[in-house]
């Protein structure tokens, strides 16, 4: 996982918030197949946290506190949207950058793994308790070392 994160500036950060992590972050990789929400979309990872939420006085945002996280990545997921990949380029859930042919597992494992290390921040469980999509900041990112690989590999042709 650190390979596939410390190729790019923003992914080295990710990398950066999992290490030095105050809660404890759990990272599972799961060897089995594609995995897929109730809708039928592809899951390439899961986050699940748990913490304290609070609201000061007289406030309406709740604040929260992360105490641990439980992160998944589904390999056979991330397989699938590489195999799609090579016939036409893929977008992983929200994201604007898509996933292309010349993208290698360790850079898409990257991609994901930066998305899902967002879920584990107290900012962005913040977001979501006070009703905010929690998916926003974490499609930022994964977009983010999208473009950071795909300018590498431009560099290098």
């Amino acid at each position: 996982l650190g390979e596939a994160l410390n190729q790019t500036a923003t992914g080295k950060v990710q990398f950066d918030k999992l290490v030095n992590s105050p809660q404890k972050i759990e990272v599972n990789i799961d060897k089995g197949p594609a995995v897929y929400d109730k809708n039928g979309k592809l899951m390439p990872g899961l986050t699940v946290s748990a913490g304290t939420a609070s609201t000061e006085n007289g406030s309406n945002k709740t604040t929260v506190e992360v105490e641990s996280a439980k992160m998944t990545i589904f390999m056979g997921s991330i397989n699938k949207l590489i195999e799609e990949a090579k016939t036409k380029d893929v977008f992983s859930g929200e994201g604007k950058e898509p996933i292309t042919k010349a993208m290698t597992f360790d850079d898409v494992l990257g991609v994901i793994v930066g998305h899902e290390i967002d879920h584990t921040t107290n900012e962005n469980n913040t977001i979501g308790a006070n009703g905010g999509n929690i998916e926003n900041p974490a499609y930022e990112t994964s977009d983010k070392i999208t473009r950071e690989i795909k300018e590498k590999k431009l560099k290098k042709n």
